[in-house]
């Protein structure tokens, strides 16, 4: 059993190493992050959470009240929460469970909990997208 939860948090891990880049030009900047909570990362590695509000051509004016100067910005973050982990986790969690534990119902509901915790932390994909100078 305990090799069986090494493999699920492993499979966990390797599912959410993938990030997503794309290079966009000042301007594309309103159509790439639209109305997503984002992460702006400066170019000092200070972080600042909002949503793009309005762009002009040297800063951008987020939801929260902040600006940012195009200069200081170095990469925009946006998560993307998908369901695709929690409904694969749990399916496979309960199977395995049930799988080991006979025709109780606890195995199940065990592994099938694990599954989706662990689905539930994969489901995030990051798209980090770059600002060309």
């Amino acid at each position: 059993m305990k090799h069986i939860t090494s493999i699920l948090i492993f499979a966990a891990l390797a599912a959410r190493a993938g990030d997503v880049d794309l290079w966009i030009h000042w301007s594309e900047a309103p159509g790439a992050v639209g109305s997503s909570k984002a992460t702006f990362v400066l170019a000092r590695g200070r972080r600042v959470k909002g949503r793009l509000r309005a762009i002009q051509p040297d800063a951008i004016t987020l939801d929260n009240g902040k600006t940012i100067k195009r200069g200081d910005l170095a990469q925009i973050r946006i998560a993307k929460e998908l369901a695709r982990g929690r409904v694969i986790g749990s399916a496979t969690g309960a199977a395995l469970g049930a799988a080991l534990a006979g025709n109780r119902g606890e195995g199940a509901f065990f592994f099938g909990s694990i599954g989706f915790l662990i689905g539930w932390a994969t489901d995030r994909t990051h798209v980090v997208i770059g600002i060309l100078k």
